[in-house]
């Protein structure tokens, strides 16, 4: 499940999530914002595994494992990280990360 902004969308695996130029692309299909959202900053939050990268220019919440993510935001996982993270803001990570964490905040890591 992922939320976008607080809203639901009904998607059940999800293999890659990007947002770039205020457009939103999960698993390759563009995503209509007029139903989740007016704003510029887009947050992610999703309720499972992801299985490919996030890239958006809002908060992150990942309750599940990921990939890469690359954000202006805050970063939160309850999970593993199978690569990278790069975030503009704080990151709290409660797993294993497999990668580098950049960030300009605090960085929090609870280790399995």
């Amino acid at each position: 499940m992922i939320n976008i902004n607080g809203k639901s969308i009904g998607i059940e695996k999800i293999n890659s999530i990007t947002v770039k130029n205020n457009v939103v692309i999960v698993n390759g299909e563009r995503i209509s914002l007029k139903e989740y959202t007016d704003d510029y900053i887009i947050n992610i939050e999703v309720d499972g595994d992801v299985h490919g990268d996030i890239y958006t220019n809002g908060e992150v919440s990942v309750k599940g494992n990921c990939k890469n993510i690359d954000t202006n935001g805050s970063v939160e996982i309850s999970g593993d990280v199978e690569g990278d993270i790069d975030a503009n803001g704080n990151v709290n990570c409660y797993g294993n990360i497999n990668g580098d964490i950049d960030a300009n905040g605090n960085v929090s890591l609870k280790r399995k």
